[in-house]
């Protein structure tokens, strides 16, 4: 059941990933809300306040879980585990977005080309055309582990459950753009580090198998080294291991001061079918598991 919920939610995300607003998580912010005022804010800005929001959410999805094992011979737990993944997996989809940005790019649509590069990195961008290039790069190899691959890890890990616990986690650590989750951010941000620092390792190693093992291999080792801010841990691992595994020095030409105004569209399609290749990789691996047992 388990490789049949993570096709069809991937199916799902693919056919009907343009409702966006069906899956936004707003409500979450409500949530916290409403805690407010039940619990002064100091506590619910710590780690424990915000291990209690995620909670509850876990726990609405458990009991729901309970609820329908069993009945019409788990066909509505089928189908309930696979919306539940459908709408953790984004919340944007991924491809769509990625083909939006090369079709603005080559239309010579700068400012729609800078709009759909922000969204992807979630920041801003450069007005140069090859950094904006080499900022969405990186960014396809992260986001890839953000919206999909860490989700399913965890769904894999503990069933929509873990979806909905690592898409929550996701939401609240991005307090710079969510003005609403600015207060608990810290906090989110370490518990973020924790849930995602096993998928985005085990993505880098995929990285070795679909990429250059070699410069995959250098690049990880230069990333585990660095000296970086606990949190900025996760996202150096996943990217510099696969640059390396695409052959592209990325941060040696994005730091670069002056550099050609032209975008450099064949390394993000090469970001972007590394990261299908890596997607392959899992879906095989988790049929393989499947066939003997190790998955239902």
């Amino acid at each position: 059941m388990t490789l049949i919920v993570i096709v069809a939610s991937l199916l799902l995300e693919h056919v009907f990933g343009h409702w966006q607003r069906l899956r936004r998580l707003s409500w979450l912010s409500s949530l916290r809300k409403h805690l407010l005022r039940i619990v002064t804010e100091p506590w619910q800005s710590s780690y424990q306040g915000v291990l209690v929001l995620l909670l509850i959410p876990c726990i609405v999805i458990w009991l729901t879980q309970l609820l329908l094992q069993g009945y019409a011979w788990f066909f509505l737990e089928l189908i309930f585990s696979i919306l539940v993944v459908s709408y953790c997996l984004g919340p944007e989809p991924f491809n769509e977005r990625v083909e939006e940005y090369i079709t603005a790019c080559e239309g010579h649509h700068r400012l729609d080309a800078k709009q759909m590069a922000e969204a992807l990195v979630g920041d801003e961008v450069s007005d140069n055309q090859w950094q904006q290039s080499c900022s969405v790069t990186k960014a396809i190899l992260y986001e890839g582990n953000i919206r999909i691959f860490a989700v399913l890890f965890w769904f894999l890990l503990l069933g929509p459950v873990g979806a909905v616990l690592y898409r929550c986690s996701a939401f609240l650590a991005q307090g710079k753009s969510i003005p609403e989750n600015e207060s608990i951010q810290s906090a989110a941000e370490r518990i973020f580090f924790v849930l995602d620092w096993l998928p985005a390792n085990l993505l880098s190693l995929t990285f070795f198998l679909t990429g250059s093992f070699d410069d995959a291999w250098q690049a990880w080792i230069k990333a585990v080294k660095a000296e970086l801010e606990l949190t900025e841990r996760n996202r150096s691992i996943v990217t510099h291991t696969g640059c390396g595994a695409i052959r592209h020095e990325v941060d040696d030409v994005s730091d670069q001061e002056k550099q050609e105004d032209g975008y450099d569209l064949n390394w993000v399609r090469a970001a972007r079918s590394l990261v299908l290749r890596s997607l392959v990789v899992w879906l095989v691996a988790v049929a393989i598991l499947t066939m003997y047992g190790r998955f239902v």
